[in-house]
């Protein structure tokens, strides 16, 4: 009974026996825990293809669709909180199984179990506390994971705010045609801006990597250009096409988007094969706590540092390529002495998928860092040590645990949704990438930017359009000044004497040549009285008499009498005269 209740001497005298026992108790819990996930999973799939109104014609392909669609819809929060109610689920039903397992017995027949080369329970209440110890080791663990999960939804939150002002601001941008003043840009939006061009155009570009695909993953590449509403032969497609269809309606907003939250969602949502990992893990751990005798302080020592080690190691490849893709929109540039890397990832990233990978082994270094911390948190001796007993071991690692989590809190939330919008681009993009820009290229066409696009084209045809007309008309204004400039050079006495003889056309029906204009200084040389000759008074009666068109009273035969305007004398019309008349009378001079 007292065994029953915690009290008495260890059943273990090293502590290597402990985590031996330790780790088959979790790999038996993570096991089951997954075989139940996979129950709820197959039952919440038949659910979500179940029968709904409207939907019941279409295939389970659709259907599928439309699920997987519905996930990005919904915000990470609630996906996180979510998630977090399913672990906590399967954490009941193992402390369900717990007690089942007490109340038949179960415990009692584990300890009837004996090894020769170590010391196990030979109670079942030893193994009722101890089993109780894993399963809120786990509990506090997820706690622990989740509280680093939320930071990293957070963080992925903003980015994608982020995303989609960078996305408004351009769009308002190519709508007053400022979209080309890179200068005025903040770095988001000018980094926003590089991104796309390497995803169209870059030596990397995700568009060269689309059409390889013909090649390569031929059924893929035929869904793709199905989804992008290429129609043309598979053979005849060009790169060109890719781009120009990519361009008008391929939201790459929304692709950056859907690579975020789906980081995101795969950090929060613990993946089969990381569970499986970490057991495999435990596995090995229990062979070295029980073959080597090795405790787990000195393994979980081990663990912590590779699991920083990474991170870092991770952020750090992160930034850089993020930097060179922001030098610019062609080539990826990275500093002397890892320029073999765009080369290296590209290839890898036909091999497997960078992201899943990554974000697999981010997955279960971070469970083993949150499942030690949680194992000192709930022993009691393990605080006595260092509130009773004062030990400076204890102590160390309590501060380093705590500083390391808090590090930790900082770090993820950077470097997660930077990695996740990186390895969506060039060198890192691959057929992985393929299902969400299928999703995105079926399923989201970006509108607005179709319309600023469009508008930005027909501005550009009008403005090709006026070019041909604005170079004629600066030939004819070329010819026109040119013609001045002749006009104003000075001639020589010859032709100033034949243009003056030829007078034109208006100035012939109307006045007589003007005199010469004088040079400066020099008094204009103009006759007092100019004898006209006969065909100056011809000229005098065509301008007195106005003729029958002229003169609507001409048409009933009257005489026209033209009365001279006072203070004014007019000369007798005699034919032939030869006496002085005035100048004639045209009607300027009128």
């Amino acid at each position: 009974m007292d065994r029953r209740l915690g009290s008495g001497p260890p059943w273990y005298c090293h502590d290597w026996e402990l985590d031996f026992v330790e780790a088959v108790g979790t790999v038996m819990f993570l096991l089951t825990a997954l075989c139940f996930e996979k129950v709820y999973h197959h039952i919440q799939h038949n659910c979500e293809h179940s029968f709904v109104y409207g939907q019941s014609m279409l295939s389970e392909e659709e259907k599928h669709k439309a699920v997987e669609r519905s996930s990005f819809a919904k915000p990470l929060r609630l996906i996180w909180f979510q998630r977090l109610g399913g672990e906590f689920m399967v954490l009941g039903f193992l402390a369900f199984l717990i007690w089942c397992c007490n109340q038949q017995g179960i415990m009692d027949a584990f300890a009837e179990i004996t090894a020769s080369d170590m010391n196990l329970p030979t109670v079942g209440s030893d193994y009722l506390h101890l089993m109780e110890a894993v399963h809120m080791q786990l509990f506090v663990a997820m706690i622990l994971y989740f509280a680093l999960g939320i930071k990293i939804v957070i963080s992925s939150d903003n980015r994608i705010k982020e995303f989609e002002h960078n996305r408004g601001v351009w769009i308002e941008q190519i709508m007053s045609k400022t979209d080309k003043n890179f200068d005025t840009d903040t770095r988001s939006l000018l980094e926003f801006k590089k991104w796309r061009g390497h995803f169209l155009h870059g030596r990397y570009g995700c568009v060269r990597e689309i059409l390889a695909w013909r090649e390569n993953e031929p059924k893929t590449f035929t869904k793709i250009m199905g989804a992008l509403n290429i129609n043309k032969p598979e053979d005849e497609i060009t790169v060109e096409d890719i781009q120009k269809v990519c361009t008008g309606r391929f939201s790459f907003c929304t692709y950056l988007v859907f690579s975020v939250c789906s980081a995101a969602q795969e950090v929060v949502n613990v993946s089969e094969a990381a569970i499986l990992t970490i057991v495999l893990l435990k596995v090995f751990l229990a062979i070295l706590h029980r073959g080597a005798k090795v405790d787990s302080a000195t393994v979980s020592t081990f663990f912590s540092a590779l699991c920083f080690l990474f991170i870092v190691l991770t952020w750090t490849i992160t930034l850089v390529f993020r930097k060179a893709l922001a030098e610019s929109e062609e080539d990826i540039k990275v500093m002397k002495g890892v320029s073999w890397l765009p080369y290296v990832m590209d290839k890898i990233s036909h091999k497997v998928n960078p992201e899943a990978f990554v974000l697999n082994t981010l997955q279960v270094l971070l469970f083993f860092f949150c499942h030690t911390w949680s194992g000192n948190m709930i022993d009691k001796n393990f605080w006595n040590k260092i509130f009773q007993d004062g030990k400076a071991g204890p102590i160390g690692i309590a501060i380093l645990y705590c500083v390391g989590f808090i590090a930790l809190a900082q770090v993820l939330p950077r470097a997660v949704p930077d990695f996740a919008a990186v390895t969506a681009l060039p060198p890192f993009f691959s057929n992985s990438n393929e299902r969400i820009v299928q999703m995105v290229a079926v399923q989201v066409v970006d509108q607005k930017m179709v319309a600023a696009r469009a508008q930005m084209a027909q501005q550009e045809k009008q403005n090709e359009n006026k070019r041909p007309s604005q170079a004629v008309k600066e030939e004819k204004d070329g010819g026109q000044q040119s013609e001045d400039k002749q006009a104003q050079e000075p001639k020589d006495p010859a032709e100033i004497k034949s243009s003056s003889a030829m007078p034109p056309k208006d100035q012939q029906e109307n006045t007589e040549d003007p005199p010469p204009s004088p040079s400066k200084g020099e008094k204009p040389n103009v006759p007092l009285l100019k004898l006209p000759t006969n065909n100056d008074l011809e000229k005098i009666d065509s301008n007195i008499q106005p003729t029958a068109s002229e003169n609507p009273d001409a048409n009933v035969g009257s005489k026209s009498t033209t009365k001279p305007k006072k203070g004014k004398k007019t000369a007798p019309k005699t034919k032939g005269s030869a006496e002085p008349a005035p100048l004639p009378i045209g009607k300027n001079q009128e």
